[in-house]
């Protein structure tokens, strides 16, 4: 994607709903300590807007106020926070959501679940080594529709996906694989 002007304090301070700014959701602690320039380019500005409106509003609206700890990210910053290459994050259609207790993570996951907000992912999220915790949700884009959210349900000894309708297990006979997220994953 290529990069447009917006790089001034104004645009950066564009609302992107009733609750959300650009710069909420492009900030981020690792590009201002390694001087990483994270302006998103024009489309992933109309990514943004559309998660904003669609899935973090609706959230903000049920929970109240959000913490975004990780929105857009360009391709150096999703490279040096250790993302994976196909992020939505990288198209400005994730977010991160900072949580207090994974109990709250699971009633916001449960609560987009039920409303069918257009989510493709949904997960909660944690790390052992810093004890941080996050929901991580990506908006459904019609670049690849899928018939039902994902989200993943998290406990001390298990890691499953889940959907509407069903839960799975991750094993060979599934076809499912959480090796990459075993590190952050309860």
């Amino acid at each position: 994607m290529t990069r447009t002007a917006l790089n001034t304090h104004e645009a950066m301070d564009t609302q992107l709903s009733k609750h959300f700014t650009l710069a909420e959701l492009t900030r981020s602690a690792t590009a201002t300590r390694h001087n990483i320039d994270n302006t998103p380019p024009a489309e992933v500005v109309k990514h943004l807007r559309l998660l904003a409106q669609e899935v973090l509003e609706p959230l903000r609206c049920r929970f109240g106020v959000l913490r975004i700890t990780s929105g857009y990210r360009c391709e150096e910053l999703n490279r040096r926070v250790g993302g994976v290459k196909n992020s939505q994050h990288l198209t400005g259609d994730a977010a991160d959501l900072h949580l207090s207790t994974r109990e709250e993570g699971e009633k916001m996951r449960h609560w987009a679940l039920e409303k069918h907000l257009p989510v493709r992912q949904i997960l909660v999220e944690y790390n052992r080594n810093t004890g941080a915790r996050w929901l991580h949700i990506g908006r459904e884009t019609d670049a690849k529709p899928q018939s039902k959210p994902q989200g993943l349900d998290m406990a001390p000894d298990r890691c499953y996906l889940c959907n509407a309708k069903q839960t799975i297990k991750p094993t060979p006979a599934t076809g499912l694989n959480f090796r990459n997220y075993a590190r952050t994953f309860y």
